[in-house]
């Protein structure tokens, strides 16, 4: 049977007491006193609030990566032709300059998502709060107000894929508490439906929600296992992995029968 990357759906121990102490707010376990950052050195908080937020530490760029391999596996598994770290001018995108040196870190095709067009996705992990641990406006009264600023970024970064039907552009954002976009919830769900579609009839609500809780598993502690080693400085680099053999239907099936389910934030 084919179980998959089994770290992918594990956490390390002490990147769970991290991912744990974080959701209570208790202090995190004792590291560094100083921001990583050699522009900024700034004594860390007990709460890793600034670890979480500082765009000086170098960090928030890589912890980018994990999630994204992780996206490109779902893609693959779904079914889609994925191609990673593409140059946006090697696309088929006209008016795009040689010298142009933007990234797209996953362009998936032959996905039934906004009518088969090929998909140009970057995924992001925002926080709701500023380095120094005070919220952004509007964010302690309003959900997903971090989510809306990381889609708006990203909107000013690939202007010519807002509204493309050569290339559209998809951002994959989730919030440093949990929370995931209506595009990711989106995604997924549609995703899973389509996967679904190639079991005969009887069986496809259930791979329909078995391939969603693989999914969700699979990106969910993707997510939480990168910000606790960004947080704690616990080498988010080799958090990449690899695709493994993808598994067949039947034992996505049987796995989530024997699953418990998981807990997610899902945009409000």
């Amino acid at each position: 049977m084919a179980h998959g990357h089994a770290n992918q759906r594990r956490h390390e121990p002490i990147r769970m007491q991290v991912a744990l102490r974080r959701r209570l707010r208790w202090p995190l376990p004792a590291g560094s006193g100083r921001c990583v950052g050699r522009s900024c050195q700034n004594r860390l908080d007990a709460l890793g609030d600034h670890m979480a937020s500082c765009h000086l530490s170098g960090r928030l760029s890589r912890r980018a990566k994990p999630l994204e391999r992780t996206w490109a596996r779902v893609f693959r598994e779904a079914g889609g032709r994925v191609s990673e770290n593409v140059f946006l001018r090697d696309t088929t995108l006209h008016h795009i300059r040689p010298t142009d040196g933007r990234r797209l870190e996953i362009v998936a095709t032959g996905l039934p998502l906004h009518r088969g067009a090929p998909l140009g996705c970057d995924a992001t992990m925002v926080s709701p709060l500023h380095a120094d641990g005070t919220p952004w406006r509007r964010a302690d009264t309003e959900a997903g107000v971090a989510i809306q600023r990381g889609e708006a970024c990203k909107a000013r970064t690939y202007p010519e894929l807002v509204e493309s039907s050569q290339l559209r552009l998809l951002t994959l954002a989730v919030e440093t508490g949990g929370r995931w976009s209506t595009t990711c919830a989106t995604t997924v769900r549609q995703l899973a439906a389509a996967k679904a579609r190639s079991v005969p009839t009887h069986l496809r609500k259930t791979a329909r929600v078995a391939y969603a809780s693989r999914w969700w598993a699979l990106l969910s502690v993707a997510a939480q296992n990168t910000l606790a080693a960004t947080v704690y400085g616990d080498a988010v680099g080799v958090l990449d992995g690899i695709d493994d053999v993808e598994p067949t239907t039947v034992d996505v099936c049987y796995e989530a029968s024997l699953a418990p389910p998981v807990s997610r934030l899902p945009a409000r």
